[in-house]
């Protein structure tokens, strides 16, 4: 009879790893490199209002340029919002990837070990009580505080303003809600994501290794195969 717990072996935490190893080279080379800051953005469209004013013999000094020069901190901010659309939109990717591995992972281990939980489809709450009933308690799982806000996050952008969202705003993660910049009279657009959620380059990095760290064979191999289940989850399974 097999033993009734999730078990992670060595050779499972690396294959995890490295697909982790293989999408962060990929967002690191055509993503994070390749993403300008604001204030390269406004440089450049500053640079280009003087270049058409010296191209057309206009002073770069006069009232319609002036005005041209204005104008490029709102399309800066807007150009700015697509970036940083890409970057909140690799959390959610890299969240998915996570879920994705831990569903399968877990599959695997209930049905090798005759479990079976009704359910319809697996959430993050799942997800959690699945691993507290029968691997480790929450307190232990590795890099929880991270994976759990890159679900917060993963659901505010899918769901916009809600209870996720304010979770989020409440949980005091390291997400800057207000614009970096402060937006220009004149801007009236909305942000691409429909909430003002504005990562950071630095905190994409944070997130992509969390994951990393979740497989991290040495901290499963620490806990032992032989500890018993926590029965004490309140969280249902369907």
């Amino acid at each position: 009879m097999h033993s009734k717990y999730i078990s992670f072996d060595r050779g499972q935490c690396r294959g995890y790893q490295s697909e982790i190893d293989l999408y962060s080279r990929f967002i690191h080379t055509h993503i994070l490199q390749n993403i300008p800051t604001y204030s390269d953005i406004l440089k450049e469209e500053t640079k280009f209002v003087e270049y058409l004013a010296l191209a057309n013999g206009v002073s770069t000094q006069n009232q319609a340029t002036s005005s041209a020069r204005s104008d490029t901190a709102g399309n800066a901010v807007f150009l700015n919002d697509i970036s940083l659309h890409f970057l909140a939109m690799t959390i959610v990717s890299t969240y998915n990837l996570w879920e994705r591995q831990i569903i399968n992972h877990l599959q695997l281990q209930l049905e090798f070990n005759d479990i079976f939980i009704q359910k319809s489809y697996w959430t993050w709450e799942t997800i959690i009580s699945t691993l507290s009933e029968y691997s480790t308690p929450k307190n232990l799982i590795p890099s929880y505080s991270d994976l759990q806000e890159m679900q917060l996050i993963t659901n505010a952008i899918k769901q916009g303003q809600g209870s996720s969202y304010d979770e989020l705003l409440a949980s005091g993660a390291p997400i800057t809600i207000e614009p970096p910049t402060p937006l220009p009279e004149t801007f009236f657009g909305t942000p691409l994501l429909g909430i003002r959620l504005y990562p950071t380059r630095e905190i994409v990095h944070t997130y992509i290794s969390a994951t990393k760290d979740f497989w991290d064979y040495s901290h499963w191999e620490q806990l032992g195969p032989q500890r018993p289940a926590n029965t004490t989850s309140s969280v249902p399974l369907y």
